[in-house]
């Protein structure tokens, strides 16, 4: 499953190394277009603290750039948890591009000095701040359901942001 999936970034490609894929995203736009740039893939539109799958439905799930569009803490403790939810025992989820809180400060010098998109943000007049994450958040949070979580530095070249995120990982141990 791609959680967030929007219009496929992530899902077109990862489409042809696996046997089935579905796309989750809370935006009916963004489903659309999903859809029509993909048309193998099942796509459905749901907001990812409430998934509409049963228990112990995907072996891997994916989810890139989305958890900083929360609103807040709790919002990514119900998307946690879903994804334990309907994830298999065994199965792995990579939760990446979660801005980090302790580069906060840089993150939105750089964002100031390169513009912040004003041109994209306009044209969608959506107010896109971001929710910063602790790594201790997530340690803590899956710690407590006893998963234990590996997290990565993000170094993706030529991806302005990269420095200022982080990425995490676990394996569904439930």
């Amino acid at each position: 499953m791609d959680a967030g999936c929007g219009a496929g970034m992530l899902l077109g490609p990862l489409s042809a190394h696996v046997r089935k894929i579905v796309g989750v995203d809370y935006a009916p736009s963004m489903v659309k277009r999903c859809k029509e740039l993909f048309p193998q893939a099942d796509v459905i539109t749901a907001e990812v603290r409430n998934l509409p799958f049963q228990k112990d439905t995907f072996d891997k799930i994916v989810c890139f750039s989305v958890f900083q569009y929360f609103p807040d803490l709790e919002y990514s403790k119900e998307a946690l948890t879903e994804f334990t939810r309907v994830c298999k025992p065994g199965g792995r989820v990579f939760i990446g591009d979660v801005p980090d809180e302790r580069m906060k400060a840089a993150s939105l010098n750089y964002r100031q000095k390169v513009g912040g998109h004003a041109e994209w943000r306009s044209s969608i007049k959506a107010n896109l701040s971001h929710l910063y994450y602790k790594r201790e958040f997530f340690e803590n949070f899956l710690g407590n359901m006893g998963i234990k979580c590996m997290i990565s530095r993000q170094d993706i070249p030529g991806y302005g942001n990269s420095p200022f995120r982080f990425n995490v990982i676990f394996e569904n141990k439930k």
